[in-house]
């Protein structure tokens, strides 16, 4: 068991946190639910909360997946949110910059980290492309990224394209559970709801600590990788160095990740995971053709970002600014689009100067 500084840092090595009562008084549950709803079909889960009755309602079977969601993972976003902004307002301004629209005519064409991988119909893809955005934006802002690591496309895109994938894969490691199921839990079992809370919560603050170790890794990667052009198309080139790239910096992040997670393998035990490795691939090859399609694309694509950095570095910092997952009823959003959820933001109290929603194939509109 790990000393109190440890967990003050965020990491929880070798100790679960749901045994810790001194730090979270709410009653925690032994997690047996948890692992028998993992392994059991919809229709069983269904039959659980009917048989059940209105004994415990805490989640209204009746409320919208967008808003059981939404409340459920409040907490967890609070503090994954928090993680970033404690260390740097820099960080904070580039990761909400996207969202509150400092520039909307420039970071509306900021390329978000995961949207081509990440944009799948299953019900989760909003929490993970929320997740991957905020990690590829804090790159941003740190002191590893030298702009001069943009000047040559190829290059650039090679980097930008491995950061993509990197952050893709660290979101598609969070285990999260699904509506049905979080429903379930709050009706029939109120400590295991809340040990599921802080699943995802100290998932989420570990996927930061891992994030902010790889960072600096990946910049001196970059700066010592050898790229041979080995092709005539830019397409191809830019997928050669960006290979070449993933050789030096995949492992690393690969390893950091699993390292990191290790710990909730024991709450998740039927949850199959995609293979960080096949993610990164995948990614890879998804970005390289979404952002690298011409020299011309992959130069615009880099001069945006180059912009965007220099436009972060140069404002004044946001004193608060955060981003929260809402849903369409708050924000009294009435529409025939099968909306995933909402995000919207808060700079120093003043609510929401933008919200997005996104469709289920990943599109970003501004309402």
């Amino acid at each position: 068991m790990e000393s109190g500084e440890d967990r003050d840092n965020g990491s929880l090595r070798g100790q679960y946190f749901f045994e810790t009562r001194d730090t979270y008084p709410a009653p925690v549950g032994d997690g047996e639910l948890r692992r028998e709803l993992i392994d059991a079909t919809p229709r069983d889960i269904r039959g659980r909360m009917r048989s059940a009755g209105g004994e415990r309602t805490s989640i209204s079977p009746a409320q919208s997946r967008e808003t059981i969601l939404s409340n459920f993972l409040s907490p967890a976003f609070a503090a994954f949110w928090g993680s970033f902004t404690a260390g740097s307002k820099r960080i904070n301004t580039a990761i909400t910059c996207p969202y509150v629209g400092h520039n909307p005519t420039l970071v509306s064409y900021v390329p978000r980290a995961a949207s081509p991988l990440l944009a799948a119909t299953e019900e989760h893809s909003l929490i993970r492309l929320i997740i991957a955005n905020a990690l590829w934006d804090s790159f941003l802002a740190t002191e590893a990224f030298n702009d001069s690591m943009l000047e040559e496309p190829d290059l650039a895109a090679a980097l930008l394209i491995n950061l993509g994938a990197a952050a893709a894969v660290a979101a598609t490691s969070l285990r999260l559970l699904d509506t049905d199921r979080v429903a379930a839990l709050s009706m029939l079992a109120p400590g295991d709801f809340v040990r599921e809370q802080h699943n995802v919560q100290f998932q989420l603050l570990e996927i930061a600590r891992c994030w902010f170790s790889f960072v600096p890794k990946a910049a001196a990667a970059f700066a010592e990788t050898r790229f041979a052009q080995r092709s005539w198309m830019f397409n191809n080139v830019c997928f050669n160095h960006a290979q070449a790239l993933a050789e030096a910096i995949r492992p690393a992040m690969t390893k950091d990740l699993t390292d990191a997670l290790v710990y909730f393998d024991r709450e998740y035990p039927s949850m199959a995971m995609p293979p960080m490795e096949a993610t990164y691939d995948l990614a890879l090859k998804t970005f390289t053709s979404y952002f690298a399609r011409s020299e011309r694309h992959a130069k615009g694509w880099a001069n945006v970002v180059a912009e965007t950095r220099n436009m972060i570095m140069s404002a004044t910092p946001y004193d608060e600014a955060a981003v929260f997952v809402v849903t369409p009823d708050i924000v009294q959003v009435r529409t025939s689009e099968k909306l995933i959820g909402l995000i919207g933001v808060v700079e120093n109290e003043v609510r929401a100067r933008q919200v997005f929603y996104y469709r289920k194939e990943g599109a970003r509109a501004a309402l």
